[in-house]
């Protein structure tokens, strides 16, 4: 019986995944993972901005922010993030009223790829519904807050991490030395998976107009973020030893790189949405619950 049941589980997640492809190409989720991507090569440094400038607001230290969110980027986006961060840091509003235009701009800008992604999510999932375009508009522009928020966690937890890791726990139980530096550094490095997992649960669980269940967001999540650590490690074999991207576009490989990156990513994320879907139509009882 439990044979046939690990059987059953494995035919159903084949089905899933079947119906998944065949739906990521039915919905032409390249054309839609392309303008995410678009949208979010414009919204990345805007974005960044606005949440540095947050986060340094309430902790009090802009530098710190900055160092802590490159090491992010770092693991996130692992190729070439310095180049995003340098172009954030050369930003400069000015003051007054230009300086205001200018803020602005970059929150609308920011805010695009929202409303992209949401439409993209929409068509993945069938969606009969719209939500109204004022709506959308106030959940893209809750991404920066957001946005500061989370920044502002990860940087108390990093503190606080810190800490942990100097607490001379040596001095009175010397065989948990070891162990205390062991689990924060694991912590430490698999902190930005976390957080990519839980902007990903977030996600999948807001941004569409149906009703994914926190469950099916995990879902759609943990299958974006093995699809990612596959996707880096392709990347860090292929694609950047290849020395045709520079002999083809010279200066701009790094950009070259960082779209491509981009790209794929997107693409990682309506394909897990699609694997949502497929799971919900295969259970129809249980997604019309969610």
């Amino acid at each position: 019986m439990l044979v046939e049941k690990k059987t059953d589980v494995s035919v159903f997640a084949l089905v899933v995944v079947q119906k998944a492809l065949g739906n990521f190409i039915g919905h032409n989720c390249f054309y839609l993972a392309a303008s995410v991507a678009f949208y979010s090569i414009l919204s990345l440094i805007p974005f960044f901005f606005v949440i540095l400038s947050i986060a340094g607001w309430v902790v009090g230290s802009f530098g710190g922010v900055h160092d802590t969110i490159n090491k992010i980027l770092a693991d996130t986006i692992p190729f070439y993030s310095n180049l995003l961060m340098n172009e954030v840091m050369k930003i400069s509003l000015g003051s007054g009223f230009y300086g205001l235009v200018g803020l602005l701009f970059i929150i609308w800008v920011g805010s695009l790829v929202y409303e992209c992604l949401e439409y993209s999510l929409n068509q993945v999932f069938e969606s009969p519904r719209k939500r109204p375009y004022l709506k959308t508009k106030l959940m893209g522009l809750a991404i920066f807050p957001a946005g500061g928020f989370l920044l502002t966690l990860i940087l108390f937890t990093s503190a606080l991490l810190g800490t942990l890791r100097s607490l001379p726990v040596g001095e009175y139980i010397p065989f948990l030395t070891g162990a205390q530096t062991f689990m924060v550094d694991l912590t430490r490095a698999s902190l930005p998976h976390l957080v990519l997992f839980a902007v990903l649960v977030l996600t999948f669980r807001i941004v569409p107009a149906v009703k994914v269940s926190y469950g099916q967001a995990c879902l759609g999540g943990l299958v974006s973020l093995i699809g990612w650590i596959v996707m880096k490690m392709i990347f860090g074999l292929v694609i950047l030893p290849n020395p045709n991207y520079g002999i083809v576009y010279g200066s701009l490989k790094a950009m070259i790189i960082l779209i491509l990156w981009i790209f794929f990513s997107i693409c990682l994320v309506l394909f897990s949405a699609e694997v949502i879907a497929a799971y919900r139509r295969l259970k129809p009882r249980e997604g019309n619950n969610a």
